[in-house]
């Protein structure tokens, strides 16, 4: 068995199966993630799918993945399998994957009870293996010591359901709003993506010290699902003075959201809570439903030319395809260095970068729009980039690999992959950001984050100034921070603050 974290992909098979699972991050918990059927009819036309358990079960650490075979195949009853169970990058290259031979007998399921940890998978590098929430896994068979000619992939995809809403409720008087007394709003939505909710507002807790008990329904309550809310106190012109965010798995109870507002704190007379005695919360709800849709694409041979195992040595280190893509990526990182026949100039200041209209339109909706509108045009000027910044984008987009990475270069590239949308290389910098962050760099990348809208990298940054809080809050980046982005300083000390009260509780 191996447990291979690399991104080699050297395991020749007769059949690959790819599935991708959309929304991930919402799947529920303690509950089975099962893929379509595929059938491998060089295996005896035996009948095989993937199950993944995604969150909380058994120790709730790791993320679990295992190959079953169906009980309803009329292959024989124990057949011996090599096979590859893997996660893949945006790229379709692996982030994780591991080897194991096995027999297995019909209604029978072998894999990897700790394939990879929750956290790494879901927290702390979610943007690789979650990019725009799709979860790309792959498995690859064959029979131990088959002579491989021919490949057949298959692929799938299955789609999590998850509905949103967003609204704000306005309570009238809360001043008079007193123990016993009890508020409802009833959020009737008539599209399919929006759930139908009641919220129910009263107070609990002794005369003083009464605390805000906000109780959330919604139609979906009486099967499981997973619910996340969001509530804020914001003032009349939307901004947002506290929040509090949780998630709940729920079937047919009532959920009581956790407290965090006591009605004294609210009433204080310096209090900015309430706006002429009106009470203004804002809920974020998002509820999943679990797999709604199950899609096959077919199959589809590949041959495999022995000649070519040397291009896939050379191939390995991109995670893809023996017989097209080495051929492809060895074509363009030539294109790269040989520009003889590009058909456009890049033009920062005195400097001039040749191109090729066909490969910057292909990686970038941005460089595509640039080049349609003037299909004759030869000389184009950039103002957004620097030339070194450039230097490395083109680097990226002919190679899909960056040299010399660092600090102020993955600043400016993330910027640059963001403009020119290009999210590969904009989650790569991310990485490297996380990777690299310490107390003298985190306000930096948190307002990076912040002006990208890239929630993720924001949360990330905050978690890391919550554990450097003293030594980030006293520096002069700090100060700068705030000059800047007075909104993002004060949200931040509001995440800490409730962390830190959630700590205690």
């Amino acid at each position: 068995m191996t447990d291979d974290n690399t991104i080699d992909d050297d395991f020749e098979a007769e059949f690959v199966f790819t599935w991708e699972i959309e929304n991930f991050s919402h799947c529920l918990p303690w509950l089975w993630v099962r893929s379509p059927t595929f059938t491998v009819e060089s295996m005896n036309a035996t009948k095989w799918c993937l199950h993944l358990w995604p969150k909380e079960y058994t120790n709730g650490i790791h993320v679990e993945y295992y190959l079953y075979r169906e009980s309803n195949d009329n292959g024989p009853e124990a057949i011996e399998v090599e096979f590859e169970l893997s996660f893949l990058d945006a790229d379709g290259s692996p982030l994780t994957r591991k080897i194991t031979t096995s027999s297995f007998e019909k209604d029978d399921f072998k894999g990897f009870a700790e394939f990879v940890k929750q956290d790494t998978v879901f927290k702390n590098r979610s943007t690789e293996y979650l990019p725009d929430d799709v979860l790309t896994a792959r498995c690859k068979l064959r029979k131990p010591g088959a002579q491989i000619c021919r490949a057949v992939n298959s692929s799938a995809s299955s789609s999590i359901g998850v509905e949103s809403s967003t609204f704000e409720w306005v309570v009238e008087n809360f001043s008079s709003f007193k123990l016993g007394d009890r508020r409802m709003m009833l959020v009737q939505n008539t599209l399919k993506d929006k759930p139908s909710s009641t919220l129910t507002l009263s107070l609990t807790g002794e005369p003083g010290e009464e605390e805000l008990q906000i109780e959330v329904t919604h139609e979906h309550m009486n099967k499981p699902n997973l619910t996340s809310c969001e509530i804020a106190v914001v003032d009349t012109s939307g901004n947002v003075l506290i929040s509090k965010k949780d998630s709940k798995y729920l079937e047919g109870t009532v959920w009581k959201f956790p407290y965090f507002l006591k009605k004294k704190n609210l009433l204080n007379a310096e209090s900015k809570y309430m706006q002429n005695d009106y009470l203004i919360l804002r809920c974020d709800l998002t509820v999943s439903v679990g797999v709604v849709s199950n899609e096959m694409y077919g199959y589809f041979p590949t041959e495999i030319d022995d000649n070519l195992s040397y291009l896939s040595v050379m191939s390995n280190d991109e995670g893809y395809s023996v017989v097209e893509s080495c051929s492809l990526r060895t074509f363009l990182e030539n294109l790269y260095e040989d520009r003889t026949f590009s058909d456009i100039n890049l033009k920062i200041g005195t400097e001039t970068f040749p191109v090729h209209r066909v490969v910057l339109g292909f990686r970038s909706p941005v460089f595509k729009a640039m080049f349609e509108r003037d299909l004759t045009q030869k000389d184009i000027e950039i103002y957004d980039l620097e030339a070194d910044t450039l230097l490395k984008l083109l680097g990226y987009i002919y190679t899909n690999t960056v040299d010399e990475l660092n600090w102020e270069h993955a600043l400016k590239l993330y910027q640059a992959a963001k403009e020119y949308q290009i999210p590969s290389l904009k989650q790569k910098c991310s990485m490297f950001l996380k990777d690299n962050v310490d107390p003298s760099r985190g306000c930096s990348v948190l307002l990076l984050a912040y002006e990208n809208h890239d929630e993720e990298l924001t949360g990330f940054v905050q978690e890391f100034i919550s554990d450097h809080d003293t030594e980030i809050i006293h520096s002069d980046e700090w100060k700068e921070l705030k000059r800047k982005n007075f909104q993002l300083a004060f949200e931040t000390l509001q995440f800490l603050y409730l962390k830190k009260i959630e700590q205690k509780t």
